[in-house]
């Protein structure tokens, strides 16, 4: 929402007469933005602890993990990177090394974590990857069906097309999974 303001007096810059308007629409999406971070930040807190965890295809989704699924005391600690992992953050070329996918394996081993969320614009063989490496030891992973918008929101019609309904879109896409895993 910090956004707001600058294009707020951008907008006025190229057209004083409409001020009023601009502002009137600024405090609007301030608004929105507000209650939808309040509304995700409780269903996600709904869900216990030990299972907010998130590891997905890329390494966008921090400022997720930090706003919604640490615990108050993780975000005063700055220990809440604990819950966030992802390959494409330890590899960003998409080519895992053995050591990678072992670490990855280790965390998901280490909080119990039994879904992977693929990202909307990014490969998902990192993720498969993961997988088969975890079958490998006997530890039961899947890929959740449904994706996560990080760096790009869905098409018309995906129910993520626009940036609030994108987050919301997220946070249900997790609620669903770690409800149902």
């Amino acid at each position: 929402s910090e956004i707001i303001e600058p294009i707020v007096q951008a907008l006025t810059t190229l057209d004083p007469e409409a001020q009023a308007y601009f502002e009137q629409n600024g405090e609007w999406l301030r608004k929105m933005m507000l209650e939808t971070h309040m509304s995700i930040q409780a269903h996600l807190q709904e869900i216990p602890a030990s299972r907010r965890y998130l590891v997905t295809s890329h390494d966008a989704f921090n400022y997720f993990t930090r706003a919604y699924l640490a615990t108050p005391q993780e975000r005063k600690e700055g220990t809440w990177q604990q819950r966030f992992e992802a390959p494409e953050g330890l590899a960003p070329d998409g080519q895992l090394g053995a050591y990678d996918i072992q670490q990855i394996v280790q965390h998901l081993a280490a909080f119990d974590i039994h879904v992977i969320f693929p990202e909307s614009n990014v490969s998902r063989d990192s993720l498969k990857k993961i997988l088969h490496a975890c079958q490998q030891r006997g530890f039961t992973v899947h890929i959740a069906q449904q994706v996560l918008y990080g760096d790009a929101m869905g098409a018309e019609g995906s129910g993520a097309h626009t940036y609030l309904k994108m987050m919301r879109h997220n946070a249900d896409v997790l609620m669903i999974n770690w409800r149902g895993d």
